[in-house]
């Protein structure tokens, strides 16, 4: 819908069709971007920083560089974090991102339902890898303890099952 009214005007003041569904084709990738990295990312590891430290689990926000990107990271830099707390921290930015994306589906409709709707995707596919440690740390025992820590730069995991 956006790319023919871009085009119906690109008509109305004479500009031809390549260009204008060039341009049209750009500022949606532009447009995605921003919303990508301006907004939802953002949005996102702020739900992690903001569950981790209710939860007491000392949050810091860094960048990981991946595919020459940096992109924004939070991580709870603990000791003893039990297997709740680190599920809860890791689901939060899906659950409330994706039910406020999902009722604004339901009750909006055109453009609003349309970003909504490309919000809950980006934002389910950003959440793709934090849904993945969810998943593995349901399989786990309840009463094992994490750790979270620096070193060389670098954030490591540890955890400690404890003996049946």
């Amino acid at each position: 819908a956006y790319t023919t009214l871009w085009l119906d005007f690109a008509a109305e003041i004479g500009v031809s069709v390549l260009p204008a569904l060039t341009l049209s084709v750009a500022m949606i990738i532009v447009g995605f971007v921003i919303l990508f990295y301006g907004i939802v990312t953002p949005i996102h590891e702020l739900i992690h920083y903001g569950v981790a430290s209710y939860l007491n689990l000392n949050p810091d926000f860094g960048f990981e560089e991946m595919w020459r990107v940096k992109n924004p990271r939070v991580v709870a830099l603990a000791t003893s974090i039990p297997v709740w707390k680190n599920m809860l921290m890791l689901i939060a930015p899906f659950v409330v991102i994706g039910l406020i994306s999902a009722g604004i589906l339901l009750v909006a409709d055109g453009i609003v339902a349309g970003v909504a709707g490309i919000i809950l995707w980006v934002n389910s596919a950003a959440s793709a890898q934090d849904v993945y440690h969810y998943i593995r740390l349901l399989q786990m025992n309840p009463d094992t303890k994490f750790a979270n820590f620096e070193r060389d730069g670098n954030i490591r995991t540890e955890y400690v099952v404890p003996e049946q």
